[in-house]
């Protein structure tokens, strides 16, 4: 994690801190906690938020969906 720390500017007490909380707090006990690569780009008009998952399924969601709703979707595939 120190590689990625520098690399990304973070300090490392921080990153842990972070994961430490985001694993007691889960909010999507369905999925595991974890990392992903998200790549933003610049904001149209839509009011989606479009995933691309590395198993080539491309998601919608609304910007507005509910936050545990997604996560156990996204539990959901993960596991087909």
């Amino acid at each position: 994690m120190s590689a990625f720390c520098r690399e990304h500017g973070l300090c490392e007490q921080t990153f842990y801190y972070w994961r430490k909380r985001l694993r007691r707090d889960a909010i999507l006990p369905a999925a595991k906690a974890g990392f992903a690569e998200v790549a933003v780009e610049a904001a149209g008009m839509s009011s989606n938020i479009v995933v691309h998952l590395n198993t080539g399924v491309l998601l919608e969601i609304p910007v507005g969906a509910d936050p545990a709703w997604v996560g156990r979707l996204m539990g959901e595939l993960r596991t087909r």
